[in-house]
């Protein structure tokens, strides 16, 4: 800005100069007019050397003159400008910072708003869901994640997987996902059984992050034990009679 202003100054300056030299020319030169060139010339010297000489004070005064304006925009209230005693000149650039407060304070509130409904939908999800950005840190996780994951209640929300959960098998499946793998895997806890989704969020060549979907399989995995250890029973129950009715079948087929 300090430069600007030196222009500025600098131009109004030789400007003034050069109409000054004229003006003091104009009234001594003959009806001819060679003389009015002769003594404009013979001025032009001395005009020049003048500028010269001012052209450092004129620094020192745009150097001035920048600091009052940057003193007056460093003790702008930003929160409300136009209650702000300022230069006129400035009026513009206040109504403009004013405009853009209502922008933003508008566009915050919108986000806000967004941000409470997805906050909303995703902890009345069964499912657990867990965003991460490409630096593998946790952007936000419903509490049935936490649930699923045997995360301690009432312990500070985790910032990062390895916080959340020391299974390394997971912590290689984020991993594969924030290079733009999708992959799966069953969690085991005790009695408790959970199936990990990971999906990559990705644009073209590059990553954003991961999307981690949770969802409590322990009920299927109960029914499928059931039903493999019915199967088992069966087979095994059904094998000792149907011997016994192949040797009985065989003995007649011999005529014994």
């Amino acid at each position: 800005m300090r430069q600007h202003i030196y222009k500025m100054l600098v131009t109004v300056m030789f400007v003034t100069l050069l109409l000054s030299v004229v003006l003091l020319t104009l009234p001594l030169h003959p009806a001819s007019g060679s003389g009015f060139w002769h003594r404009l010339l013979r001025l032009l010297p001395f005009a020049a050397a003048l500028g010269a000489a001012l052209l450092y004070p004129v620094w020192l005064l745009s150097g001035r003159m920048s600091d009052h304006v940057s003193e007056e925009f460093s003790q702008l209230d930003l929160d409300a400008p136009e209650t702000a005693q300022v230069y006129p000149e400035l009026r513009p650039v206040i109504s403009r910072v004013t405009t853009l407060n209502q922008q933003i304070a508008t566009q915050v509130g919108e986000l806000r708003r967004r941000q409470e409904q997805f906050q909303v939908l995703t902890e009345n999800m069964h499912e657990g869901l867990i965003l991460i950005d490409p630096d593998g840190r946790i952007l936000s996780c419903n509490h049935a994640a936490l649930n699923l994951l045997e995360f301690p209640d009432g312990s500070p929300v985790p910032k990062t997987m390895q916080e959340l959960t020391e299974d390394t098998g997971l912590h290689t499946l984020i991993a594969n996902a924030l290079h733009g793998e999708h992959g799966e895997l069953t969690h085991y806890h005790e009695e408790s059984a959970c199936r990990l989704i990971a999906n990559p969020v990705a644009s073209e060549n590059s990553t954003y992050g991961a999307v981690l979907v949770l969802m409590d399989i322990t009920e299927r995995e109960k029914r499928d034990a059931l039903r493999r250890e019915f199967t088992s029973n069966v087979s095994h129950e059904l094998k000792t009679p149907l011997t016994s009715i192949y040797g009985i079948a065989d003995m007649i087929a011999s005529g014994m």
